[in-house]
């Protein structure tokens, strides 16, 4: 195998494994950390394992590391050339308790961290993450992720401010090139540095940063956005393509979707209004007081997903309690999808359209899906992929 990626959310898995089926590889997520993805005979060449893990703020940080560490282990067996620690591109997660999660299964590699993604306007500079231009703790991004200093620099966001054993790599040095950079790299190395902050402004700054990383694949443990494993992708050989699900684009074009906006992140918002501004379609707007108590209920909400309609629009809503994300999505889901009480064999819709890692999560495993293929992106960040899913059931994409 090429690469193996531990993320803490799905969205997050797929962006980073995306540029590699661009490449002509197979590229696989695991939906969870017992997902069938991990544990099958399939052969994929890049697999990212969702550790689901990103809006967990309840859990304790041993089960943190134990979950991180044993997604960890199933990339060991399957003996990747490359591992990779996926992280959220605006450093929200569980930063530290991951990172040393994953050291402890890989001992001994030095951790690179850069989450850049200069396509998607993150740069980091001066050891500082910059969203569009703007510093990461000036922006709204963190208003509600805690104390604004923790977010004043890239190492500070990891809680390794004052640590010893942590050190950083400026543009200055990236820039002098591959021979360069390595004899910094080898300096810190040799006093006793293990975790090296490496700023990134230009996709050149990250490419400089993953021909490193492939000289030496055994030495470090690659840090970042999906920017870093697009990076890896553009320098690793082009391989003629796999067989894999074909794209299905008439289910976009000529079936019915359903579009769940699942993501708090205000742009997202905006996303939907434009939607249903340029459609005309009517959203359902979700809110915790849905219950359904009765049959009539249930029918009444059902009955309004069976008209003619190719576009469906369903908003979760704008504000939820940590213990019930996107409360009432999966009975929704389980309401279209039942039929006297049983799952039918195949979807309502012909396509889904998913914002949000953990709303992507209700939907697939509701769908019984046990493994994305992905097929590439539209984008960057728009990533296309069809649910595979047991009992011959027809896959389906998304």
């Amino acid at each position: 195998m090429l690469i193996g990626i531990v993320a803490d959310d799905l969205t997050g898995a797929a962006d980073a494994v995306a540029p590699f089926a661009h490449q002509g590889y197979a590229a696989g997520v695991g939906l969870s950390v017992s997902s069938s993805a991990q544990e099958s005979a399939q052969s994929w060449d890049a697999l990212a394992l969702n550790t689901e893990l990103r809006d967990h703020d309840d859990l304790k940080p041993t089960l943190i590391a134990s979950i991180v560490r044993r997604a960890t282990r199933r990339l060991i067996a399957r003996a990747p050339q490359v591992y990779f620690k996926k992280i959220d591109s605006t450093l929200r997660g569980h930063l530290r308790l991951e990172l040393d999660g994953m050291r402890r299964e890989l001992p001994g590699r030095i951790a690179l961290v850069c989450p850049a993604s200069p396509v998607n306007g993150r740069t980091v500079e001066n050891g500082v993450l910059h969203v569009d231009g703007t510093p990461l703790d000036q922006t709204g991004f963190v208003e509600k992720a805690g104390p604004t200093p923790k977010f004043a620099t890239v190492r500070s966001a990891f809680d390794l401010t004052e640590e010893p054993t942590a050190a950083k790599i400026g543009l200055a040095t990236l820039r002098e090139g591959i021979a360069a950079a390595e004899a910094e790299l080898d300096r810190h190395i040799t006093s006793g540095v293990r975790t090296l902050f490496c700023d990134a402004v230009t996709p050149d700054d990250l490419l400089t940063l993953a021909k490193i990383v492939l000289r030496r694949p055994d030495c470090y443990l690659p840090v970042g956005s999906a920017g870093f494993t697009r990076a890896i992708a553009e320098i690793v050989p082009i391989r003629a393509a796999v067989e894999a699900p074909i794209w299905n684009t008439e289910a976009f074009t000529k079936g019915r979707i359903l579009i769940v906006i699942g993501s708090m992140h205000p742009m997202s918002r905006e996303q939907a209004r434009r939607i249903v501004g340029r459609t005309g379609v009517k959203p359902i707007i979700l809110n915790r007081e849905y219950k359904w108590d009765t049959w009539s209920e249930r029918q009444a909400f059902r009955e309004r997903f069976q008209s003619k309609e190719m576009v469906y629009v369903l908003i979760t809503p704008g504000e939820i309690h940590s213990r019930e994300r996107n409360y009432p999505l999966i009975s929704i889901l389980r309401m279209l999808h039942a039929q006297e009480g049983r799952l039918e064999r195949g979807p309502s819709f012909d396509g889904y359209v998913i914002t949000g890692g953990h709303t992507a999560q209700q939907v697939c495993q509701t769908l019984g899906g046990k493994d994305l293929q992905i097929l590439g992106e539209s984008e960057p960040g728009i990533v296309r992929a069809v649910l595979l899913r047991d009992r011959g059931r027809p896959g389906v994409p998304i």
